[in-house]
């Protein structure tokens, strides 16, 4: 993101560079549900998903919502806040 927003790399690039990020999370979720459990995940928006969760939790950690402790102290509760997610049915 830094390189991004100093103009060290355009958007195509980082578009580019994202997505495929987000195809291999992707594969790698519908790996580990074998036995088809998160619709979120086998409509293929799993990794879109979590990684949007994710992002919006580290822009929350540097902005200073939350400390380095409460992150460690509320992760069981991102936990299945994110495992619940991915189970919602389209």
């Amino acid at each position: 993101m830094s390189r991004y927003s100093h103009e060290q790399i355009n958007a195509q690039t980082f578009s580019s560079s994202f997505r495929r990020m987000v195809d291999k999370v992707q594969k790698k979720l519908e790996e580990l549900d074998m036995d088809k459990q998160y619709p979120v995940i086998q409509d293929g928006q799993g990794a879109s998903l979590l990684i949007a969760i994710v992002d919006g939790l580290v822009i929350q950690y540097f902005a200073g919502t939350y400390p380095v402790d409460e992150l460690e102290q509320r992760t069981p509760y991102f936990t299945r806040f994110i495992t619940q997610a991915l189970k919602t049915k389209n």
